[in-house]
């Protein structure tokens, strides 16, 4: 009876350990039904979605947070999980004040407590990086442009030096 006392307050302590773990992680840790309803979400995943609490969106599904363009692709990510693959997708979602944002999810699948398949994933937000990505691209296309009209500058003067020297010899 000891030893099954001494495993069980290991266990506890173990879970404990654990839940601090993903209650302070700052990337947003989820677990998620096969059929797309939300199990768990740690505060980090609760502020990304901008649900007040996680009585907000407990048991509901989370398509409605993957923007509609995304869906189909979250779709075939869940399924291959639930399949007990692990998979990983970049998309965006739709919080429920409205914000758009980047995520990148990290997926595998776990057994919940009553041993049925689902989905743990972990979602970093990519938000500011595309925003990045896209001034940079935006930078680049400017710069081609600044040389390429450099370079046509260059050519009218070089093509004018020469005919005025071609003119004055003549």
């Amino acid at each position: 009876i000891t030893q099954r006392k001494e495993a069980e307050e290991a266990l506890r302590q173990s879970e404990s350990h654990l839940r601090a773990i993903v209650e302070t992680e700052p990337e947003c840790v989820a677990k998620v039904a096969c059929n797309g309803a939300l199990l768990q979400m740690n505060p980090a995943g609760l502020a990304m979605i901008e649900a007040e609490s996680f009585a907000e969106v407990n048991g509901k599904s989370v398509l409605p947070l993957i923007a509609p363009e995304h869906r189909a692709a979250f779709k075939a990510l869940l399924q291959g999980v639930c399949s007990g693959n692990r998979a990983n997708l970049e998309f965006e979602i739709v919080g429920l004040k409205g914000t758009r944002r980047w995520v990148e999810s990290y997926a595998a699948p776990i057994a919940d407590e009553t041993g049925s398949i689902c989905m743990l994933a972990v979602m970093r937000d990519l938000t500011e990086r595309k925003h990045a990505e896209k001034s940079l691209r935006g930078l680049s296309t400017r710069l081609l442009q600044l040389q390429d009209e450099e370079r046509r500058r260059i050519a009218r003067e070089l093509h004018d030096a020469i005919g005025q020297n071609l003119d004055r010899k003549s």
